[in-house]
């Protein structure tokens, strides 16, 4: 009789520790979910800001000399986010910029979880006009204004990220440095 209370009491004990085991890994497994949803989208900011620096590099050497270059850059967060451009040619404060983003900065480039820079985004200022100018097709039959089959071309300041790796090409225009996605 000892020995059929000892395994009624054992194996009561062993199913207790088995299922405490199996809520104590679930809930690990959920801690590791949640803390990485914060750290990635820290880790996609800092990557886009070193994204950001290394471009103001290119633009900066472009204003110095006046030359046309290239860059390959990655942008991660990438889908759905968008570059945009702030600027203001007459040297007047830049209006609408995302909050604490460039001021007192003649251009801002930014990389935004929206198209007007609310939520995260990563901003980088120059002391000059720094202006990103996305190719765009626009066919609209009723706007009267657009003339011509298939549509007219016209250059947005901002564009939505479809890819995660681009080329873009600067160039000096009129006192700005221009940043244009190359067509792949």
């Amino acid at each position: 009789m000892r020995n059929k209370k000892g395994i009624e009491f054992l194996g009561g004990h062993v199913v207790n520790l088995i299922i405490s085991v199996i809520v104590i890994i679930m809930l690990v497994f959920i801690g590791i979910k949640i803390y990485g949803l914060f750290v990635s989208e820290g880790s996609d900011l800092d990557q886009a800001k070193a994204e950001l620096i290394k471009i103001k590099a290119v633009a900066d050497q472009t204003r110095e000399t006046k030359e046309p270059r290239t860059i390959e850059t990655f942008f991660s967060p990438a889908k759905g986010w968008y570059i945009r451009s702030f600027y203001d040619a007459t040297g007047n404060s830049l209006q609408n910029l995302p909050k604490g983003a460039c001021l007192g900065k003649r251009g801002c480039l930014c990389i935004c979880e929206s198209s007007n820079c609310e939520g995260s985004n990563a901003c980088i200022g120059a002391e000059y006009d720094l202006k990103f100018s996305a190719p765009h097709i626009i066919d609209d039959p009723d706007d009267l204004n657009l003339a011509g089959p298939g549509g007219t071309l016209v250059y947005r300041e901002n564009m939505v990220l479809g890819e995660s790796v681009y080329q873009i090409r600067t160039f000096y225009n009129e006192g700005a440095v221009v940043l244009r996605p190359v067509s792949r």
